[in-house]
């Protein structure tokens, strides 16, 4: 019998969670998507409102905050973006993105990761991370709009991952760079 890892334990109770809750069955929901001026549009669920630099002040305490936030009315729920440099493409950027999660946190867990979007241009990378004495579930997402590399990431605390994840590849779903031939390239 093989010895179980902190992680398989985690994907494991996940996988109850969904089978015996019924998780997974999609809502009807609006289709109206919003310009991020990032060079992409996205549907964001009506939940969500964009914060101020004093809610990003609150949830963020480095100085090096997401100029980009939205927010669910209690908090418990967040979407962030950021412009990288895509030179080198997506799967670098989600290399280094992994990178810089890893180091800045040993205790996280990494989950999974894939390719989402109708075309599958969009890289993800799903993870817990620990803020104060919450478990925070959280699903990083890249894509190229042009030159950048756009970083969106979804958390949420993890008790309500069953509620947010399969909304979030929803959302991934919707995704639509301003110039489509270009968003391919060194994916």
């Amino acid at each position: 019998m093989e010895q179980m890892e902190n992680e398989d334990f985690d994907s494991f109770l996940l996988q109850m969670e969904h089978k015996f809750n019924g998780i997974g069955e999609k809502e009807e929901r609006g289709t109206e998507e919003k310009d991020f001026g990032m060079g992409f549009q996205m549907w964001l669920p009506e939940e969500f409102k964009e914060g101020d630099k004093e809610e990003a002040a609150d949830i963020f305490w480095s100085e090096e905050r997401p100029p980009v936030l939205f927010l669910t009315s209690d908090r418990r729920a967040g979407l962030m973006f950021r412009q990288l440099d895509g030179s080198a493409g997506a799967s670098a950027c989600r290399e280094k993105v992994r990178h810089v999660i890893r180091r800045t946190d040993e205790r996280t867990v990494f989950y999974s990761s894939g390719e989402a979007g109708k075309q599958g241009n969009i890289l993800w990378l799903e993870y817990k991370s620990f803020a104060s004495d919450e478990r925070v579930y959280n699903l990083a997402f890249l894509f190229m709009a042009g030159e950048k590399c756009i970083l969106g990431i979804f958390y949420c605390i993890f008790e309500d991952y069953e509620k947010w994840e399969p909304m979030v590849f929803e959302m991934l779903d919707t995704i639509k760079a301003d110039n489509a031939e270009d968003e391919y390239e060194g994916i």
